[in-house]
C-alpha cells in the first residue's frame, strides 16, 4: 500500500545533486521514493543493486545501457561511453560531464555495491550540472561529506498518513480517534502500522472496531516482528535487546553498561536487529532533536518495537538490576519520568524518591494518572522521607477530578514533614523546606501562616551562600514564585509583585522555569492593574518555551484573558477561558477565571448567567481549596452580579457572607449608591483606600465611586480631583475596568468631568465612554421574603400546594397567598413565567433554606 510521503518528498524535491535514503527493512523507502519518482518530470533510471551488479564495471555499464534506453530525445541521447575495464573512473567522468539536461538516477541497495563504485556516484554528483543521484540503503555508506541523509525517524508515519493507510487497506475511513489511537500506540512505525492496516480488512465494512482491538492488534504484529525468523544470532540475542530495549536509545557504551556484554557482543546483535527492522542506527549528524547533543552513532528503538521488548522486563524482580542501571542511566540523560518508573518497576524507592525531588516541576506533564500511579506505588515510609514529593503528590492529585481528599491529606503530611525538618542548618535547605510548608499552607487555604512562611523561606534563601544558592537550580526559583504566589493570596499584591519578577529573572534558571515565572507575573500584574506591565510580562512569557503541560497553561491565560476583557475584547477572554475548561478549577487561579467570565457576562446583559456561575464556583466541592481572601472576591463579584439583576437584597445577603469585611469593598459601596447613601459611600471609600493595597485597579474604583457620590451631593470640586486622579492611573496603567463601575445614574455627571480635565478629543475619554454598564439605574426589584423563596422552590420541585403546606407546618391558604406573592413581585402571571424568571435572576439559587428541608 503506497501513500503520499510528504516528508520524504520535501528532501527530495530540495534539488541537491546526491541524497541518500537510509533506513532498515521495512519502513518503506523503496516504495517512498518509487512514488515520489513516478511525479518527477525530467528523464531518469532506477538501478536495483543485485549480486551480479555490485562489481564496480558491471554496475556502470548497467547503467550506461539504461541511460540510452531512457533516453526520450533521438538527437541527444543520454549514453555513456564504452566502459573500459581498466580505467573505469575515466568512463564515468567523462559521462557525468556530457549530461547537462536534467536526469535522475536512482540506486536501490546501494549498501551492495563496491566502494569504488560509490566514490564513483560522488564524483558524478560534484562533475555534472544535470545528473541527480538517489541512493537508499539499509546502513551508512561512505558518501561524500555534508550528504543529505533521510533516515528512519523521516520514515515513520504522521498521524495523516496513518489514516491514509488505513482508509487503503480497508476501502474505508475509520473514526479519527480509531486512526489517532493506531498511531499512538505503533508509534507511526511503518512495519506495524501497514500489518495493523491488512489486519483491520478482517472486519466487515461499516463494522465497529470491537473495544480494546486496537491495543492488542498492535501489540500482536510488534510481536510477530521479534518472533520472525531471523536467523539463530537474533533469537540468542533476545535477551540482550530487551535490556538494551530499557534505555529506548543507546550508545554501544550504554548498551555495555546495562547488558554487561563485550562491544563487539553488542554491536552485533544491534546491527541485526536492524535487519528485523527493530530499530535504526543514527549519527550526530542524522540527529536533528535531543539526540544531536550525545556523542556517537547510538542505536534507536521504534517505541513500539521498545515497549513490546522491555514488557518482560518490568516489575520481574530478577531483572531489578537491569531495570536499576537502565533507571540510572536515563536519569544521567535527564530523563527523569522514565528513570523514576525503571527504578520503581527494579523495588529502588528511594533512587526514585531522589530523582523526583531533583525535578519535580519537570515530572508535572499531560501523563498525570500514569505518573501517580507510579509514584503511589513508592510506599509512604520511603516518601516520608522527603516533603517535596509528597507535595508533588498532593499537586497530582489536584489535577484529577475526584483527588480530592488524597490531596489535602498530602498537603497535611507535607506541612508536617517539612515542619519537622524546620530546624535545618543550612540556610539553602531551609529555604526549601519553608517554601513547601508554605505551598501546603497555602494550598490548605491559611493563606496568612503561608506568607509569613513565605517570607522566612526568602530571608533563608537570601542568607545561604551564593554557591549554596546557585545549587538549589530549579528549586530556587520554586521558593521565589511559591512564596510571590503566598504573598498575592494573604493580600500582599506589592510584596507578591517583587517577589515574581525576581523570579522570572533569577540567573540560571531554565527558560521553562521563567517562563513560568512570567507567566504568574502576567496574571500579579493583571489583578493589580497594572495592565501595560502586565502585556510586557505576557510577551515575555509567550517569547519562551514552555512546560509541555496544560496545568502550567492556567496562570498566563487566565491573565491573558483578564488583560483582554480591559478594552473589551469578548471573543478574545472567552475563547482563552473556554479553552482551559475544568483545569481551571484544579488551580488556586479559579477565582480571578470566575470573576473575568462573570464580568464579561454582566457587560453583555446576562447579569443572571454570571449569577448562576459565581454562585456554582463556590458551591463546587471538587475546585481546588483558597483562602478567605479570594472566596471573597467572588462573593463579593456575586453581590455586583446581584445588584447588575437589581436584587439589592440577595446583594446585601452575599456580602454578608464576607463575614463582616464587606464594608470596605468596592461591591459594598456600589450597594451603598445603589440605595442612594451617599454620605455611607463616602466614608466606607476613605476606609477602604487606608486599610486595602493601594493597587492601581482598586485606587481607581474606589476613588470613581467616591466620586459619584460626592457628584450626588453637590461636592464637585472633591469628585473632580478623585476623577483627575483616576485619569491619571487609567492613563499609566493601561486600566479601563473600573470605569465600567459607575452606576448608570451618576456616568454621565462624571464623563463630563472627565471631558472638562481631558478635553472632548481625548483618546482615554474616547475609550472609556465605550465601557459598559455594569450598574445599570434600574428600579430595585421587590425581594422574595425567606417563605417565599421556600415556596417557590417546592413548587419547582413539583410539589402541590398541599404537600408545601403539610411540609411548612402552614394552612393551604397561607402557602396560596405566599405563592401570589411572591408571582406578583417576579412580575409573573403563571408557573412557568415565575419559575423561568427566578431562574434568570437566580432567586431560587440563592434561598435561604429552611434547616428542615
Amino acid at each position: 500500500m503506497e501513500v503520499t510521503r510528504e516528508g520524504v518528498n520535501r528532501a527530495l524535491d530540495d534539488g541537491v545533486a546526491l541524497i541518500a535514503i537510509v533506513a532498515e527493512k521495512g519502513l518503506g523507502k523503496t516504495t517512498a521514493v518509487a512514488g515520489w519518482a513516478r511525479g518527477v518530470e525530467s528523464e531518469g533510471v532506477w538501478v536495483s543493486v543485485r549480486e551480479e551488479l555490485s562489481q564496480r564495471t558491471a554496475f556502470w555499464d548497467h547503467v550506461f545501457g539504461l541511460a540510452e534506453d531512457a533516453t526520450t530525445t533521438a538527437d541527444a541521447p543520454i549514453a555513456g561511453p564504452a566502459v573500459d575495464g581498466s580505467d573505469v573512473r575515466r568512463s564515468v567522468v567523462r559521462w557525468a560531464l556530457s549530461v547537462t539536461r536534467p536526469f535522475v538516477l536512482v540506486v536501490d541497495g546501494i549498501d551492495h555495491l563496491e566502494d569504488q563504485a560509490v566514490a564513483d556516484l560522488g564524483a558524478v554528483s560534484d562533475l555534472s550540472t544535470g545528473i541527480r543521484i538517489v541512493v537508499i540503503s539499509r546502513q551508512a555508506v561512505s558518501l561524500p561529506p555534508h550528504t543529505p541523509t533521510v533516515g528512519g525517524e523521516d520514515l515513520v508515519f504522521s498521524e495523516e498518513e496513518t489514516v491514509e493507510i488505513l482508509r487503503k487497506a480497508a476501502h474505508r475511513t475509520y473514526p479519527e480517534g480509531v486512526a489517532r489511537t493506531i498511531h499512538r500506540e505503533a508509534s507511526g512505525y511503518p512495519p506495524v502500522v501497514s500489518a495493523v492496516a491488512r489486519d483491520l480488512m478482517r472486519w466487515s465494512v461499516g463494522g465497529a472496531v470491537p473495544p480494546g482491538a486496537i491495543a492488542r492488534l498492535v501489540a500482536e504484529n510488534v510481536e510477530r516482528l521479534l518472533v520472525a525468523p531471523l536467523g539463530g544470532v537474533l533469537v540468542s540475542d533476545l535477551p540482550m535487546l530487551r535490556r538494551i530495549a530499557l534505555l529506548e536509545h543507546a550508545s554501544v557504551d550504554e548498551a555495555c553498561e546495562v547488558t554487561g556484554a563485550p562491544a563487539d557482543v553488542v554491536r552485533a546483535a544491534l546491527d541485526a536487529a536492524v535487519q528485523a527492522s527493530l530499530g535504526h542506527w543514527r549519527t550526530e549528524a542524522d540527529a536533528s532533536d535531543a539526540l544531536a547533543a550525545r556523542p556517537g552513532p547510538r542505536f534507536v528503538f521504534s517505541p513500539a518495537v521498545a515497549r513490546a521488548l522491555a514488557a518482560p522486563l518490568r516489575g520481574n524482580l530478577v531483572h531489578s538490576a537491569a531495570l536499576r542501571l537502565a533507571a540510572t542511566i536515563r536519569g544521567s540523560r535527564g530523563e527523569v519520568f522514565d528513570a523514576i518508573t525503571l527504578a520503581i518497576d527494579g523495588r529502588d524507592f528511594r533512587a526514585a524518591v531522589v530523582l523526583g525531588s531533583g525535578s519535580l516541576v519537570e515530572l508535572i506533564t499531560d501523563h498525570t494518572d500514569a505518573l501517580l500511579a507510579q509514584l503511589s506505588a513508592i510506599p509512604m515510609s520511603e516518601l516520608s522521607k522527603d516533603p517535596l514529593v509528597v507535595l508533588f503528590l498532593a499537586v497530582l492529585h489536584a489535577q484529577r477530578p475526584r483527588g480530592r481528599l488524597a490531596m489535602l491529606a498530602l498537603f497535611a503530611k507535607a506541612d508536617r514533614l517539612a515542619g519537622a525538618g524546620g530546624g535545618a542548618k543550612r540556610p539553602a535547605d531551609r529555604a526549601v523546606l519553608l517554601a513547601v510548608r508554605s505551598v501546603a499552607l497555602r494550598l490548605l487555604g491559611r493563606s496568612d501562616r503561608a506568607a509569613s512562611t513565605a517570607r522566612s523561606a526568602v530571608e533563608s534563601l537570601d542568607a545561604a551562600s551564593p554557591h549554596d544558592a546557585e545549587n538549589l537550580g530549579l528549586l530556587r526559583s520554586l521558593v521565589l514564585g511559591q512564596s510571590a504566589l503566598a504573598l498575592f493570596w494573604s493580600g500582599d499584591l506589592a510584596g507578591a509583585r517583587t517577589l515574581a519578577v525576581r523570579t522570572a529573572t533569577t540567573d540560571g534558571a531554565p527558560e521553562r522555569a521563567r517562563q513560568h515565572a512570567w507567566a504568574k507575573s502576567t496574571y500579579i500584574e493583571a489583578v493589580w492593574g497594572d495592565i501595560v506591565s502586565a502585556r510586557d510580562h505576557s510577551k515575555a512569557a509567550h517569547a519562551l518555551d514552555r512546560w509541555p503541560a496544560e496545568f502550567f497553561r492556567v496562570p498566563g491565560e487566565v491573565a491573558d484573558a483578564l488583560i483582554a476583557a480591559e478594552p473589551l475584547d469578548n471573543t478574545t477572554a472567552v475563547a482563552l477561558l473556554d479553552g482551559l475548561g475544568r483545569r481551571t478549577a484544579t488551580t488556586e487561579f479559579w477565582p480571578v477565571a470566575v470573576v473575568v467570565r462573570a464580568y464579561l457576562l454582566v457587560a453583555d446583559r446576562q447579569a443572571g448567567d454570571a449569577v448562576r456561575v459565581l454562585s456554582a464556583a463556590l458551591e463546587d466541592r471538587s475546585a481546588a481549596p483558597v483562602s478567605g481572601r479570594a472566596r471573597h472576591i467572588v462573593v463579593e463579584a456575586l453581590a455586583l452580579a446581584h445588584l447588575a439583576n437589581g436584587e439589592r437584597a440577595l446583594a446585601r445577603a452575599a456580602l454578608r457572607q464576607t463575614g463582616g469585611r464587606q464594608r470596605a469593598s468596592v461591591a459594598s459601596v456600589l450597594l451603598m449608591l445603589a440605595s442612594d447613601e451617599p454620605d455611607a459611600a463616602i466614608a466606607a471609600v476613605g476606609e477602604g483606600l487606608r486599610t486595602h493595597d493601594p493597587s492601581p485597579r482598586l485606587e481607581a474604583s474606589f476613588r470613581l465611586l467616591r466620586a459619584a457620590a460626592a457628584n450626588r451631593q453637590g461636592y464637585r470640586i472633591g469628585a473632580a480631583r478623585d476623577v483627575s486622579i483616576v485619569l491619571d492611573i487609567l492613563a499609566s496603567s493601561g486600566l479601563r475596568t473600573p470605569w465600567a463601575l459607575i452606576p448608570a445614574r451618576d456616568r454621565e455627571g462624571i464623563e463630563r468631568i472627565a471631558v472638562e480635565t481631558l478635553g472632548p478629543d481625548s483618546t482615554l475619554v474616547g475609550e472609556l465612554a465605550a465601557m459598559p454598564l455594569l450598574v445599570p439605574d434600574v428600579p430595585s426589584r421587590p425581594s422574595l421574603t425567606t417563605r417565599e423563596r421556600q415556596v417557590m422552590i417546592a413548587v419547582a420541585a413539583g410539589r402541590s400546594n398541599a404537600e408545601i403546606a403539610s411540609f411548612l407546618g402552614v394552612s393551604i391558604n397561607t402557602v396560596r397567598k405566599q405563592r401570589a406573592g411572591a408571582y406578583r413581585k417576579l412580575g409573573a402571571s403563571t408557573r412557568d413565567e415565575a419559575l423561568a424568571i427566578a431562574l434568570e435572576r437566580g432567586v431560587l439559587d440563592a434561598a435561604d433554606d429552611d434547616p428542615r428541608e
